[in-house]
């Protein structure tokens, strides 16, 4: 552990990526006898880990390869949430045998008058409203990336490692992220989604693309708080500081997401208003838990 944290684990992201993947690994192996495929999932973890520290650690002299490098490392890291958050779905009912939709309902019902989530159904079933919100429960794929990959452009003059800017908002994303995913283990609920395919019936375009994409990659489980919001919403708050221009279309996304994972029927309204909060909470707490991870590992950057 000592010659891994010299050598490769040098930053606070590179701290938090290792122990989430390490958590998460010594969590299936204590549950092994419940849980399906066990071996193969701890495996994955390890091949993860295992490419992360080889990014980490080239010893690369030309700044185009640094940059290019650094690119790579940013999409591996995106990248791997794919399997993160399906895998918390494979996981989540370990602890607890079922999941608590009954209890949320009723919260949200209680908190609303009525089952928001059957908006659509009620109001707004238009094709076009359907195709515009269900566009805008897309652009999440794009805030992951995006932001991250701009404010590495913007700063690699001045950070060409992965560091300063770049690192702090990879930091801050991933810390959300594997916050979310331990809540979804923890206490899992499936969200609508049953609704969802019940109100959106026969329809194309960007609403059945949207089903392909849940039917081959989503997790049952993860919807309460949503990490769509919350993550978005941490996006947004670092894109105000490090990408002032495009921040307000970002804000604009964010807000549009917020209301389709709800109009959307993926979403109860109360995963959302615990998004927003889970989202602000993680930010603020996030960045104090970087500063300190900084001065520990003595980064100047």
């Amino acid at each position: 552990m000592i010659n891994i944290s010299r050598h490769y684990l040098k930053t606070p992201t590179d701290w938090l990526f290792f122990l989430y993947n390490l958590s998460v690994s010594l969590f299936i192996l204590f549950n092994l006898p419940v849980i399906t495929n066990g071996l193969l999932l701890i495996s994955t973890h390890l091949i993860i880990i295992a490419l992360y520290i080889y990014l980490s650690s080239l010893n690369l002299n030309n700044a185009n390869a640094i940059k290019l490098n650094n690119y790579i490392k940013i999409f591996f890291i995106i990248s791997s949430l794919t399997f993160l958050h399906y895998e918390s779905g494979l996981i989540n009912l370990v602890i607890f045998p079922d999941y608590f939709d009954e209890s949320i309902k009723a919260l949200d019902l209680k908190l609303f008058g009525f089952p928001v989530y059957r908006l659509a159904e009620k109001y707004l079933r238009h094709n076009l409203i359907a195709q515009t919100f269900h566009l805008f429960y897309m652009t999440y794929y794009f805030i992951l990336i995006i932001p991250l990959l701009l404010i590495y452009k913007k700063h690699s003059a001045t950070y060409l490692s992965f560091s300063g800017p770049v690192e702090k908002s990879a930091f801050l994303l991933l810390f959300t992220m594997f916050t979310c995913y331990w809540i979804f283990i923890i206490f899992p609920v499936v969200g609508p989604t049953e609704v969802h395919y019940q109100i959106f019936e026969g329809y194309g375009g960007f609403v059945k693309l949207i089903n392909l994409l849940y039917e081959h990659g989503d997790s049952a489980g993860g919807a309460m708080p949503s990490s769509h919001v919350s993550v978005s919403l941490v996006v947004t708050l670092f894109s105000f500081k490090y990408l002032k221009n495009l921040a307000p279309y970002i804000l604009v996304c964010f807000i549009m997401l917020t209301l389709s994972t709800v109009y959307c029927s993926f979403h109860y309204g109360i995963d959302a208003i615990a998004g927003i909060l889970v989202g602000f909470g993680l930010y603020y707490l996030g960045k104090y838990i970087h500063f300190k991870l900084k001065r520990k590992l003595k980064v100047n950057k």
